[in-house]
């Protein structure tokens, strides 16, 4: 049950775990685990002991079935029905994939990144945090065409990044720009159509365009 509740990570949902934090705050390299669903092969390993028990406490109940078929062929019986368990657990079902962008239609603003030959760090706008940091993971990919280091990201866990995200989400606001030129950010990627026509109108006046790709806007710190 530990590893159970352990391998869903920090937070079940929006709440977080109080368990799973009390292990981080108090147990000695536990807050360098990177992935905390590895704790279900503790899980699975669990399960594999407790099937064996349920296996023969099964073949002791069929092994007094009045049948006598049943009861004597109880460990037959059990046998073909878990291996034809472990078949439907293994099923190859077809998996719904989600065509990747190919080089040549990556939108535009990557591509000018890309022919900067200067080494900076940019940010793109909005920028997901939370149960939405998974929309990262295409400007994760976006950024193999143009290697600039930055400071949207998709990891496992990162107690630090949330805080981080609505501190820049709050851009053009003096702190946003202030953190973001501490860590030597030098353009912002603006995504209009992310945003309501009142926040782009707001986010314009304060700041200065450097390219206009329609959508995308590259805006200077």
């Amino acid at each position: 049950m530990l590893a159970f509740i352990l391998s869903l990570g920090p937070y079940v949902g929006k709440w977080p775990s109080p368990l799973y934090w009390l292990f981080y705050k108090v147990v000695p390299g536990f807050s360098s685990m990177r992935a905390p669903a590895r704790w279900g092969e503790l899980v699975f390993l669990f399960l594999a002991v407790m099937s064996a028990f349920g296996f023969v406490f099964l073949k002791e109940k069929l092994q007094r079935v009045k049948s006598a078929f049943v009861s004597k062929n109880a460990s037959v019986l059990l046998f073909v029905l878990a291996t034809a368990a472990l078949f439907l657990e293994f099923l190859p079902v077809p998996i719904p994939l989600t065509a990747v962008t190919p080089k040549d239609k990556i939108p535009q603003v990557y591509r000018w990144l890309g022919e900067q030959k200067e080494d900076f760090a940019i940010v793109e706008l909005p920028i997901y945090f939370g149960d939405d940091n998974w929309k990262e993971e295409e400007r994760m990919y976006f950024s193999t065409f143009h290697w600039k280091k930055m400071v949207n990201g998709f990891v496992a866990f990162d107690k630090d990044y949330p805080e981080q995200a609505k501190l820049v989400q709050g851009f053009p606001n003096k702190s946003a720009i202030a953190y973001l030129k501490n860590i030597k950010v030098k353009y912002v990627i603006f995504h209009r159509d992310q945003f309501s026509e009142s926040i782009t109108e707001q986010v314009l006046q304060k700041t200065k365009i450097i390219k206009d790709f329609g959508n995308d806007l590259v805006l200077e710190i």
